[in-house]
């Protein structure tokens, strides 16, 4: 998709589609994308954002189903790419079908809510901030950059590793661990569910 000249590309009716490359050629200004109107954009493959890539959803939803024959991934690929969401939804997978989410960039959730039936990553440097929203992990989380709880709530279901040099952050929010916790090298284990609120 090219998307780096205004106006930028807007979606504003359901729409389908198989992959989405936001800022594939690594641009500057970086490609943009903006969904809005509760618009679903549903993609039935992959989805990967590199360079100055920017994704808003404003009032919009984005559902990727893993329908499609491939490697069905969602890759946040440059520590300058950058997803925004204000009242709106990001679904990676549904209950049969796994969609594994990496963030190597930033990921701002506002007020919405994400929810990921696969694994999620969080790369050495980069950052995911819960802001006010909701966030529900039903695989495993590797954290390698930062996850900032935030004020939102967040429900980990699989396992969590906090590697050496991750961060993991709570502002007054709450963070529920259904599974495993491992923080940094020595492996240190949380009990097997630990809601915390501060």
């Amino acid at each position: 998709m090219r998307g780096n000249k205004k106006p930028y590309p807007v979606i504003t009716s359901n729409v389908t589609v198989r992959s989405v490359d936001i800022n594939q050629w690594y641009s500057s200004p970086g490609d943009q994308l903006i969904i809005r109107n509760n618009a679903t954009l549903t993609i039935t493959d992959d989805f990967n954002m590199s360079g100055a890539g920017v994704l808003n959803i404003v009032n919009g939803h984005v559902l990727m189903s893993a329908t499609s024959s491939g490697t069905n991934n969602f890759a946040v690929n440059s520590a300058t790419s950058v997803v925004n969401i204000t009242n709106g939804s990001f679904t990676a997978g549904t209950l049969s079908e796994d969609v594994d989410v990496e963030i190597i960039g930033t990921f701002n959730l506002g007020n919405g809510s994400l929810t990921v039936y696969g694994d999620f990553d969080i790369s050495n440097s980069d950052t995911f901030n819960a802001e006010d929203g909701t966030v529900v992990i039903n695989g495993n989380t590797t954290i390698n950059g930062t996850y900032n709880g935030d004020d939102g709530n967040t429900t980990f279901n699989g396992t969590v590793d906090v590697r050496s040099g991750g961060v993991l952050n709570l502002g007054s929010g709450t963070i529920t661990f259904n599974g495993e916790t491992f923080v940094g090298n020595s492996g240190y284990r949380k009990p097997r569910k630990w809601n915390c609120q501060h």
